[in-house]
Parts: C-alpha cells; sequence; structure tokens
C-alpha cells in the first residue's frame, strides 16, 4: 500500500510536470460545443486511466492507451496494480475541473471516441502521454505531437516508461 502511495504522489509530479509542458495550442474552451451536437461537456467521472465518463456517455480517449484496471506492473521491484495507478493519475490530472470533448466516432464497443481539454484548455489525452501515464494507442494513426509526447516520458522515464508492464494491447488480447 506504501508503494501505491508512492505512485501515486509520482504520478500527481509528473502531471504537474507535464501541464506545464503542455502545448496550449488548439481551441479554447468556449470554442467546444458551439454548433456542434457532437461535443460533450461536463465534470467527468474517471473509470479508468483512458475512459473518462460525462453523464450516460461512456468515452474513449482518442489516440491513448493506458493500464488496465488490475493489470499488473513493477517498478523497483515493487509489484503494483498499473490500471489502479493510471486511474489515480487520471483523477490528478483532470481534478475538479470540467472537461469539453469534441467527438471524433465511435469505437467498437460504441464509446465516444473524443479529444477532450480541461477549463484551462489541457489536451487530456497528450498530457497523460507526456506525463507517462499512457501510451500512445496507435502511433501511426495518432498525430506526431503525441509520438513526440510519448519519446519525451520515455527519455524522463516517467510513469508507464519507467515500469515493467506490458502494453494494455497485449494484455487484453491474451486476457481475450
Amino acid at each position: 500500500m506504501r508503494s501505491l502511495r508512492l505512485l501515486a504522489v509520482f504520478a500527481a509530479r509528473a502531471l504537474a510536470m507535464a501541464l506545464s509542458m503542455v502545448f496550449g495550442g488548439g481551441r479554447t474552451m468556449a470554442g467546444f460545443g458551439r454548433g456542434d451536437a457532437r461535443a460533450l461537456q461536463g465534470k467527468p467521472v474517471v473509470v479508468d486511466g483512458d475512459s473518462p465518463r460525462t453523464g450516460a456517455r461512456r468515452i474513449r480517449l482518442l489516440h491513448v492507451d493506458a493500464c488496465e484496471i488490475g493489470q499488473p506492473a513493477t517498478r523497483g521491484g515493487d509489484a503494483f496494480d498499473c490500471g489502479g495507478w493510471a486511474r489515480a493519475a487520471m483523477v490528478a490530472l483532470i481534478g475538479d475541473s470540467r472537461v469539453a470533448c469534441e467527438n471524433h466516432g465511435l469505437d467498437r464497443y460504441g464509446r465516444v471516441l473524443p479529444h477532450c481539454r480541461t477549463e484551462d484548455n489541457v489536451n487530456i489525452a497528450l498530457a497523460a502521454v507526456r506525463a507517462g501515464v499512457a501510451f500512445v494507442g496507435d502511433p501511426r494513426r495518432a498525430p506526431r505531437v503525441f509520438s513526440e509526447a510519448g519519446n519525451e516520458a520515455r527519455v524522463l522515464g516517467l510513469g508507464v516508461c519507467d515500469f515493467t508492464v506490458a502494453r494494455p494491447d497485449a494484455c487484453r488480447r491474451r486476457s481475450a
């Protein structure tokens, strides 16, 4: 339990650093939802490291893949639940902020695939990758900025880049 608390502190520090480095470009919070019926807004409930929920809508953040709840990982010889860690890190990232999400379609499970930003105009998925909270989902499809953020996390040894852990997609294939 102590190691999980240390990991939560680590995650909060990594996220704080990532938030200070996240690019500020893109549309402002007010720009989402105007004339776009596909926009989702509100205070999310974090289900796991890449799936917040706004109201009854299930969301899967576009371009990221976080550890599954219960997925094992180790760091410095200590074993822990990487998915639980990723969920706690995402809760810390979003904090009390409301989010605005622009829908970019549905995945095969009917979940909305959005780009989401906090009230401070922070791209949640990009901040998660930059802090090592999540992997880049499919580097061939994601914008280059996601691969660059993943490379930064690797160089700095942040989060999943410092853990011994399988990529979540490989973990899902083994359990299917």
